[in-house]
């Protein structure tokens, strides 16, 4: 049962006597995926709203079944978490599957980060075919070579047994045909013959390589694995061998060749030997860049998985990398400042660190002053310099200490075409060239994009504990609430074809109560349990129901319109009331959280007790009508007492010569002059009224500082224990002035006591001013609070009725004559509050 129905219920409320028919068919629907529509309640509206909940659960059934037997194609039109999980999941199978396309083409490159424990055994079978598939390819290198080498072998043994028998011409022709390098040589290796094919690969004639030894084009840091290979084909240690060597091309640069030695044997003697040399340059450029670019996805797979680590170690294990693929000794990073001006070195290189005594601690670079290291910052390009010590514009040399500098390369990292970064390595044993480029600036690349994701992800996690200390500390009621479930609901009617809400839910109602059923309150503050009293979450939650009147129902019906109309933000005014049933007037005010406009499942609502503002604006514009009221009164008074005045002077001045006759007129016009004094001091009381805006004011000290202006003879005043507060006007205490001062007057010489109690009730609190005097005769009572009525200035009782009427105060009287008279101030709920006894 829910709302409070009774058995029979009414339209949309689901009885307990179908409770079980609707959990039957669920059931039965989860089981089976079918059910039997003769089971669904007779309600048309439950009917309805269990036939769609049971159409969407076959639709995610069906889904799933789809997913399970690989078909990817098909769709699903439910929302929420479940279909949204389903949805997720056929998203990342289809990755999946293409991943699986790519890494059966050959792309072996792909990796899984989004599916847990999978992703790691996804990702060591991809790295473990990699694995294979270069170990295949070395075995079909070394195949190749084997086979390279013994058909070389065996075609230069034949040859060389067939053409030192029959011509050595037919040797000739077969190493003039040859793609690859063919040379035979003494016993000292300098070169006796090479065939054509050298132009191609080396770009000399023949007759330029003719006649030289290995040191002539050999590369130094090769020389010894070549002559070492000599000697053992001399001593017949190794009848074949196998070496990379690099060789000087007739431009400048090396060629790597991969080479084949057998020794030639005539007469039984070594006389030198035969090389065949095949070009693997770009085999081995091609081995390198697919080496580097392993390390360098390897070192960005490793920084992101630094979560621990600062920025200065993640620093230095790119330094590293960046060292060794670049062949670099020397390394820095610096960060730039958002105008360019200055560089700060985070960190720099190991090796540096040992070597420099610059590095010793970070440095602060002005890149104005800065030599030509600075130009990749202001030329946004990278910077080459291959020959340091030669003379360069804008060098300005080193720091003392400084490590020495042979060549460099440095390069600037933009983000939105602002230079954000800069790394430089140094001291190559060769020269830079645009593929170091290509590959430090690949790598400084990734690990910026690293940088700015920490940055971002600390920031957050910054800011999300600034908030949430914002969030408790806030003077003002704030609630975290999920309208998830909502934004379902609001796009399920979207494709409805619902469009017009406010019209919508003006024709049904009961939507308003589902959707407020909906929300989830995920977090509110410390200001918001004091808002509705509670003492803690647990005692708020329990109470949650009860907050909410019918106006506050009014102002969320205007929450989900706003929200249905694409609106971010809502503000309005409601009424709620707290645990102990006071009820409060609250500005409410609905943010979506940015980030969240999609899904609706953090909303930010503030709540601000408006209550005594608005206590105030009535009270004054009660005060301004009483003051205008007031004010056209007097002034009427006053003119009537003028007109009595000036019609006595006139007669005055007819019988001036008859002392008697003007004697009369005289006393006349005297008392209409004190009339008039009497009401112009009233107005110096009455234009403090509403002066100011009504305040919170305690009864008790009230009466106590009306008791203090007042001369009490042998008069005791009494008041109770309770201590309640009233929200009046600022002249609240002349209220009780009023009263006693009218008491100790005409109250008789037999009264001795005047009693000030209260009485609480569900709608009002009364206060009672009660005494034991003669009291007031019927007569009287009638115009007791009449303006002027009584025998002093007949003003008192009068302003203290106007006084208290301001924030809706009444006063009356209701003593018997002859046992005292009785005052009654009756204050209205929401204009009272107790503060405990004695408070």
């Amino acid at each position: 049962m829910s709302g409070g129905e009774n058995e029979t219920g009414s339209k949309g409320t689901i009885l307990e006597s179908d409770a079980a028919s609707v959990l039957d068919v669920i059931c039965q629907v989860l089981e089976t995926g079918t059910f039997d529509s003769s089971h669904l309640p007779k309600d048309p509206v439950i009917r309805k709203r269990l036939e769609k909940t049971v159409i969407a659960i076959g639709a995610v059934q069906n889904f799933a079944l789809c997913l399970s037997k690989g078909d990817l194609d098909s769709r699903l039109d439910v929302k929420g978490i479940s279909a949204g999980c389903l949805k997720s999941l056929q998203s990342n199978l289809r990755h999946l599957t293409w991943q699986a396309q790519q890494i059966a083409a050959g792309d072996f490159s792909q990796r899984v980060d989004f599916m847990g424990e999978f992703s790691e055994a996804f990702n060591h079978m991809i790295r473990a075919l990699d694995a294979a598939r270069a170990e295949m390819k070395q075995r079909e290198r070394e195949l190749s070579s084997l086979n390279a080498r013994l058909l070389t072998e065996v075609t230069v043994r034949r040859q060389m047994e067939d053409s030192l028998r029959e011509s050595e011409e037919k040797f000739r022709g077969v190493a003039e045909r040859s793609s690859d390098i063919i040379m035979l040589t003494d016993k000292r290796g300098q070169t006796t013959y090479i065939a054509p094919s050298v132009r191609g690969i080396l770009g000399y004639n023949v007759d330029e390589v003719v006649g030289k030894m290995p040191g002539d084009l050999v590369h130094p840091d090769d020389l010894d694995s070549v002559y070492e290979l000599i000697r053992k084909n001399a001593a017949g240690e190794a009848k074949t061998k196998e070496i990379e060597v690099r060789v000087r091309k007739k431009d400048g640069d090396y060629a790597i060749l991969d080479i084949s030695v057998s020794p030639v044997i005539e007469g039984g003697i070594f006389s030198g030997m035969q090389v065949i040399g095949r070009d693997i340059t770009d085999r081995k450029k091609a081995e390198k860049e697919e080496r580097l670019t392993r390390e360098r996805f390897e070192t960005l797979v490793k920084i992101s998985e630094m979560r621990d680590a600062s920025e200065l170690e993640l620093s230095e294990c790119v330094l590293n990398a960046a060292c060794r693929m670049t062949r670099s000794t020397l390394a820095f990073i610096g960060t730039i400042t958002p105008d360019e001006s200055v560089m700060d070195i985070i960190t720099w290189s190991r090796s540096t660190m040992q070597d420099c005594k610059v590095a010793e601690s970070p440095l602060h670079f002005p890149v104005q002053k800065a030599g030509i290291w600075a130009d990749a910052i202001r030329t946004r390009k990278p910077k080459i310099v291959n020959h340091y010590t030669a003379p360069h514009p804008g060098k300005k040399g080193l720091p003392e200490g400084h490590v020495r500098i042979t060549r460099f390369l440095s390069l600037p990292i933009l983000d939105n075409g602002k230079v954000v970064m800069v790394a430089a390595v140094a001291n190559k044993p060769e020269e830079y060239d645009d593929a170091d480029v290509t590959r430090l600036t690949l790598l400084m690349q990734g690990v910026w994009g690293n940088l700015q994701r920490r940055r971002s992800e600390e920031a957050l996690k910054k800011s999300e504990e600034q908030y949430r200390v914002l969030f408790e500390e806030s003077p003002i009621s704030l609630w975290e609430e999920d309208f998830s479930d909502i934004k379902v609901w609001i796009d399920a009617k979207i494709h409805e074809n619902v469009r017009d809400f406010r019209t919508w839910l003006d024709s049904h109602p009961e939507d308003v109560t589902g959707c407020a059923i909906m929300v989830r309150v995920t977090h509110i503050n410390r200001a918001t349990m004091a808002l509705f009293g509670a003492a803690s979450h647990n005692e708020f939650s329990h109470g949650l129901s009860g907050i909410f009147t019918e106006d506050s129902y009014d102002v969320f019906r205007e929450e989900i319109i706003a929200l249905a109309e694409g609106k971010n933000e809502f503000e309005g005014e409601a009424q709620i009331q707290t645990l102990n049933g006071e009820r409060k007037i609250v500005l409410i005010k609905m943010t979506v959280v940015p980030g969240y406009e999609q899904t609706f499942s953090k909303i930010l609502i503030s709540i601000i007790d408006i209550s005594d503002l608005k206590r105030i604006d009535k009270a004054l514009r009660q005060a301004n009508k009483q003051l205008n009221l007031l004010s056209s009164i007097t002034r009427h008074d006053i003119l009537n007492q003028l007109m009595a005045l000036k019609g006595y002077l006139e007669l005055s001045q007819r019988v001036i010569d008859n002392p008697e006759t003007l004697s009369g007129y005289i006393k006349k016009e005297q008392q209409a002059a004190n009339t008039i004094e009497h009401q112009i001091t009233f107005t110096r009381d009455y234009q403090e009224l509403g002066v100011a805006a009504p305040e919170w004011q305690n009864v008790n000290a009230s009466i106590k500082k009306a008791v203090a202006g007042l001369l009490m003879r042998d008069i005791h005043v009494d008041v109770d224990a309770k201590n309640p507060e009233i929200f009046a006007d600022r002249l609240f205490e002349k209220v009780f002035y009023n009263l006693i001062d009218n008491a100790l007057r005409y109250g008789g010489e037999e009264m001795k006591t005047i009693r000030f109690s209260s009485q609480e009730s569900n709608a009002s609190l009364t206060i009672l001013c009660e005494d034991d005097g003669v009291g007031i005769s019927p007569d009287e009572k009638k115009h007791l609070f009449v303006r002027g009525f009584g025998k002093n200035t007949g003003l008192g009782l009068f302003l203290s009725r106007e006084i208290l009427l301001i924030t809706g105060i009444t006063i009356t009287e209701n003593g018997t004559q002859g046992k005292g008279a009785r005052f009654e101030i009756t204050v209205p709920k929401g204009m009272w509050r107790m503060k405990g006894v004695n408070e």
